[in-house]
């Protein structure tokens, strides 16, 4: 067999193998390029927010909310999908594009708090306006924070509950799903409309059962219902008893005899 006879037997498989390794290189550096812009807009984000307290950070947009609002956030969405090389002068024109975006996070904010105002039942609790000693952090009140504080003010309370209905996605397999207490249920990126055959706005909904619980938890307690946050609930650090419940074989706390308030609800809730 000559030489040619041999190459043309082996050079299809070797090409193909060659063609391989090059294609798995090249989407290795564009997913380490992708990473590397990823980083540079959260290094952007974090310093355009360096002046809330760091308990304001988790109700800023996340990259799943701008790449959902491509108008409001096109810029940034552009810089993501360039799949450029990020060079040094890329940190500080990121960091001036977050800024100019700041209009636009502020609505964003401003619309997703409304969206879970418009879905709280009318016959759940109002909010009414805390005690001098208010439970916003508050060590530098500049005003961005000050627009956090309006945007999100009143939705804090512990009986407001809410659940994310895509499946599984916020609870295993045969658990109940998992119940998210007043701002929780702002900051939670809940992705249900996203989910295979829902709608778009299918996102939280209010737990009734929920809210009930929480209910019998505060008249227990002898709490208000209308001014206990639910991080009044977590300072309280009580534990819940449950001497005849009967959790589901599949749950994973139908042995646990202690809950805190939060494990109680969901285990309450089943």
């Amino acid at each position: 067999m000559t030489p040619f006879v041999v190459w043309r037997r082996v050079a299809p498989l070797l090409r193909e193998y060659v063609e391989e390794a090059r294609d798995g290189r090249l989407r290795r550096e564009k997913i380490a390029r992708l990473t590397t812009r990823f980083n540079v807009l959260i290094k952007a984000m974090l310093n355009w927010a360096s002046t809330l307290h760091p308990f304001y950070i988790s109700f800023i947009p996340r990259l799943i909310q701008f790449r959902s609002n491509r108008d409001q956030f096109g810029e940034i969405i552009a810089f993501i999908e360039e799949d450029a090389e990020v060079k040094e002068e890329t940190q500080s024109r990121v960091n001036a594009m977050v800024k100019a975006a700041e209009p636009d996070i502020i609505r964003w904010l401003h619309a997703k708090a409304g969206a879970m105002r418009s879905i709280i039942p009318s016959s759940w609790p109002s909010h009414v306006p805390a005690t001098p000693s208010s439970p916003w952090p508050r060590p530098t009140f500049n005003e961005l924070q000050q627009i956090f504080v309006k945007a999100l003010s009143g939705l804090d309370l512990a009986v407001y509950v809410f659940t994310c209905p895509a499946p599984h996605q916020s609870h295993p397999r045969g658990e109940s799903p998992r119940p998210f207490f007043g701002l929780d249920s702002v900051a939670y990126q809940c992705t249900a409309g996203k989910a295979k055959g829902l709608p778009k706005d299918y996102e939280l909904v209010p737990s009734r059962r929920g809210h009930a619980v929480v209910m019998q938890l505060l008249k227990l307690l002898g709490k208000d219902s209308a001014t206990t946050t639910a991080r009044d609930m977590d300072a309280m650090q009580w534990l819940v008893a449950c001497t005849e419940c009967k959790g589901p074989s599949t749950s994973t706390m139908q042995l646990q005899k202690a809950f805190t308030w939060r494990a109680a609800v969901r285990f309450l809730d089943l």
